[in-house]
This record gives C-alpha cells, structure tokens and sequence, in this order.
C-alpha cells in the first residue's frame, strides 16, 4: 500500500484533520481498512468467500468509533417466556440467495454521525416487507422516527440513540411517510416532529422479537419471510 491510496481517499472524501497526529492516527486506522479489504477480496477471488469489500469514507475510522458513536442501541426490554414458541417456518431449500437481485430495497443509506441505527434497521424491514407484498419500492423517513419518538410513548432518543421496537411500535401506531414527503435526513435531531396523517404511506399490522434463534432457523426465517433486521451482542446486521 502507498501513502497515495490513503491521500486519494482523503480528496475524495472531503477528509480533514485537527492535527498532524490525528492525520497519523487516521492513516494507522486506513492501513489496516486496507488490509482487510485485500484479504477480504483474495478471498473472494480465490472462490472462498460470496462477498468483496471496498475502500469507502469510513476507510479511516476504528472500530472503537463505530462503537462508540453509531451503535446507539438501547437495551430491549422485554424477555421471552419459557412456553412462548416461535413460529413455524418451512426448511429452506436454497443454498442461496441475493434479495437485492431479484429487486429488493438495497440502495445504501448512511446514518452519519447520528446514532439512528435503530431507525434505519426498522425503516429498512419495513421496506423489504413491503416490497415483498406488492412489488413496489418505498423509501421511508428515518428522520420521521428520530424526530417522533423522543416522547412518553416511545421513549426513543433520537441521534442519541434508541430501541428497533420502539421504532416498530411508532410505524405500528402512526406510521411511516416517505424520505420525500418528510424533512430530508439530517444527522441531527430535529425540534419538532412533522409527521403529517395525511402523508403516511403505511401502517404495519404486527411484528414479532425473535430473542433466541440458532442459524438454521434464521436461514429459514430469511428464506420464507424475507430480510430481516439481526442484533448481537457485538452490533447489527441486516441480512
């Protein structure tokens, strides 16, 4: 790797720095990006992998910041009892499958340095429940729910952070208006929440909280129901 690679992202990213130690700093975080991203696509073309990685504007952040500045999730509250069974779902007979091949939602959205991880994971499974059902795209407004659940009946905290049900139940209860319809996404909270009833594309009937699953029945879930929003104990995933 070249310093070159490091200053070509910096120009195209619009990257600057407070300090010369910082710009270190930022270089030593880009250079091991950088090598995860070559054994990330060796990988992938030595036929071992089903994915190839790239650099993008994040290429000079550590993981402590993903950590500490967007994975914003609060902890549910909720548990599952003893005799609660999930629904049954059919053994998936696929070895794989691309949903975003066949027409799914998957234009890339960036939450920025906002901790709405929460809101664009429900945003997200709402959006590919309901192209499953109609076949038509939607872009739901994130901003929507980081400025209309930061009260007493959600209890959500905005760009602070906050709970994928929560998000769930306000799009249950209100809601969810178009990207277009509502403030354009800001990376910030809002003072007021502008949810119009008129304006609301879609109400979602139920959702459920998988707590305990094992990778097989996620496979079946994904394969039967569609994508779906996945946390660990180590972050989030949409699969």
């Amino acid at each position: 790797m070249t310093l070159g690679m490091s200053t070509e992202t910096v120009i195209k990213n619009n990257l600057t720095y407070n300090s010369t130690r910082d710009e270190y700093q930022a270089f030593l975080n880009f250079k091991e990006t950088y090598n995860f991203i070559d054994t990330c696509n060796s990988e992938f073309n030595e036929g071992n992998s089903t994915f190839k990685c790239e650099i993008n504007k994040f290429a000079d952040e550590s993981d402590a910041f993903f950590a500490d500045q967007l994975n914003d999730l609060l902890e549910e509250e909720f548990s599952m009892r003893d005799d609660e069974e999930y629904p049954v779902v059919p053994e998936c007979q696929l070895d794989y499958l691309n949903y975003s091949a066949i027409g799914y939602p998957s234009t890339i959205k960036n939450q920025g340095r906002c901790g709405a991880c929460w809101a664009f994971a429900a945003s997200g499974v709402c959006e590919a429940a309901l192209y499953r059902k109609t076949k038509k795209l939607y872009k739901f407004s994130e901003q929507q729910m980081v400025d209309c659940t930061q009260n007493d009946d959600f209890n959500n905290f905005g760009c602070r952070g906050g709970r994928i049900s929560a998000g769930m139940q306000y799009l249950q209860a209100v809601g969810a208006m178009n990207e277009s319809e509502y403030q354009p996404y800001s990376q910030s909270d809002n003072k007021s929440c502008l949810q119009s009833d008129e304006k609301v594309v879609v109400k979602i009937k139920s959702f459920s909280r998988l707590l305990k699953v094992d990778e097989e029945y996620l496979k079946n879930l994904l394969c039967e129901v569609g994508p779906e929003h996945y946390q660990s104990c180590y972050g989030n995933v949409f699969c």
